[in-house]
């Protein structure tokens, strides 16, 4: 492999996405306990069920940061030049199990989290779909 794609492979492998969505109102209206003035059972559910979903999404990819923050880096340490403009890393990484089950770690981890966010995303639709519903039988 290229040493610049290698390295700059290595250095994706630290870089994590997260899913912060902005749930203030919806937060506020479930902690007052006004949650029941909504009527349509189906949307009440998908929103109250939405917390629980994002914090078991939250709690994958804090475990995934923290075990690649703590075994991924030491590699990066030992085996690469960090200097910028450098393109050099040590060809005794790809000789390494432990390197390579730690990406294979990191990797399961990320695709876990993709399928997260894809249930979230069709959560998400569900409840604009049942908001749609709701917002189209009033105004007729």
């Amino acid at each position: 492999m290229d040493p610049i794609n290698y390295l700059n492979y290595i250095r994706s492998l630290g870089g994590y996405s997260t899913f912060s969505p902005s749930n203030g109102a919806l937060n506020a209206l479930i902690s007052s306990g006004n949650l029941y003035i909504i009527k349509n059972d189906s949307l009440r559910m998908h929103l109250a069920r939405w917390s629980g979903m994002l914090e078991d999404t939250r709690e994958d990819e804090i475990r995934l940061i923290e075990f690649g923050d703590t075994h991924m880096n030491p590699f990066r340490l030992e085996y690469s030049n960090l200097r910028p403009g450098s393109a050099h890393v040590d060809p005794a990484l790809l000789e390494n199990i432990k390197f390579e089950n730690i990406v294979r770690t990191i990797r399961r981890s990320a695709n876990y989290n993709v399928e997260n966010y894809e249930i979230l995303g069709l959560e998400i639709n569900r409840i604009l779909d049942e908001i749609n519903r709701e917002l189209s039988s009033e105004q007729k």
